[in-house]
């Protein structure tokens, strides 16, 4: 992720997300961050573009917190989250 990205968090759009069930962002965008607003948020599985972490199934994203990265895709399990796209 580069530092523009970061700066821009939101501007690029966001999404909220209950539950499961997958979210991709709008064409010629990435997901460059989920935030997690409730203890339960689950990944399924993400699509990180090239050079970034991928978060694995079973994945956890406690209460309040931030991923940054860079996803063409991600699938939650459960909880509620933040998707941000830039």
């Amino acid at each position: 992720m580069n530092f523009a990205d970061q700066i821009a968090m939101g501007q690029g759009g966001s999404f909220l997300k209950s539950g499961s069930g997958a979210v991709a962002p709008p064409s010629g965008k990435a997901i460059v961050a989920i935030q997690a607003l409730n203890a339960n948020v689950v990944m399924a599985s993400s699509a990180p573009e090239t050079g970034f972490a991928d978060l694995v199934s079973g994945t956890t994203i406690p209460a309040g917190s931030t991923v940054l990265g860079r996803w063409t895709s991600v699938t939650l399990t459960s909880g509620n989250a933040i998707i941000y796209f830039g």
